[in-house]
């Protein structure tokens, strides 16, 4: 019966970490795409050090964050003169930072199709909704191989 038992255990523990382990990188927008338009589970993980930072009023040193696809739109947005499709998702969390204490923070990270990327992120003050700080970065869509700052799992 014991041994039995443990049988069973390692290979519940065994299957949660082969399960967890499975994951495929998706290198461009049309993956991007395709995966989501067929339901699938998506999580981005952002380097935001490897992108190229346009406006900050935050500390963005070693900061990585990850967000999942689960609740995105597919849209065009319109990019100087270009009109570019883009695949967006975003979270507005309550986080603890180090020095502003417990803050609300939204981060929208948008995917164009021509595999560039961008980072919103925004810090709030939980009573008032008073902007602490804000900023936006652009970045591309990593292969795996290279040191753009955004990486897309297809998670299974």
């Amino acid at each position: 019966m014991i041994k039995k038992f443990f049988i069973f255990a390692y290979l519940i523990c065994f299957s949660q970490f082969a399960t967890a382990n499975s994951s495929q990188l998706l290198s461009n927008y049309s993956d991007l795409l395709h995966a989501i338009s067929q339901g699938d589970s998506i999580r981005a993980i952002m380097y935001v050090n490897k992108c190229s930072i346009t406006k900050t009023s935050i500390n963005t040193d070693d900061v990585i964050a990850g967000i999942n696809f689960s609740d995105f739109n597919k849209y065009q947005v319109s990019v100087g003169n270009l009109q570019k499709n883009t695949i967006a998702t975003s979270i507005y969390k309550l986080i603890e930072h180090p020095t502003l204490g417990p803050i609300y923070n939204y981060v929208r990270l948008r995917i164009f199709e021509d595999n560039s990327a961008e980072i919103f992120s925004e810090y709030l003050d939980p009573r008032t909704y008073k902007q602490l700080g804000s900023m936006t970065a652009n970045c591309a869509v990593s292969n795996g191989h290279d040191q753009n700052g955004i990486l897309l799992y297809h998670v299974r």
